[in-house]
């Protein structure tokens, strides 16, 4: 099951709609064509903006789609990209 399933309805619209926006078009940029990987991307980079003040994008390289892939959630990920700072 991919994270943005385990979400409630409401959440993951909400986050459908976000990925949608044109703020977000860097976003799904990086996320290509997999939605559910935008989705969790953007909840990764929300979570960075309201902990640390910065963007996902702004830290230093990690493969997070490769931590997607693992099944981490947006805080382990973010955590484990931030891990250096």
């Amino acid at each position: 099951m991919s994270w943005i399933a385990s979400q409630t309805d409401s959440a993951a619209e909400e986050l459908r709609r976000a990925l949608a926006s044109p703020q977000a078009s860097y976003v799904r940029d990086h996320a290509g064509a997999d939605p559910d990987f935008g989705c969790w991307l953007l909840a990764c980079e929300q979570h960075c903006g309201l902990n640390y003040g910065v963007s996902i994008f702004d830290l230093p390289d990690i493969a997070w789609r490769d931590l997607y892939d693992d099944e981490a959630t947006p805080v382990e990920a973010v955590r484990e990209a931030t891990i250096e700072l």
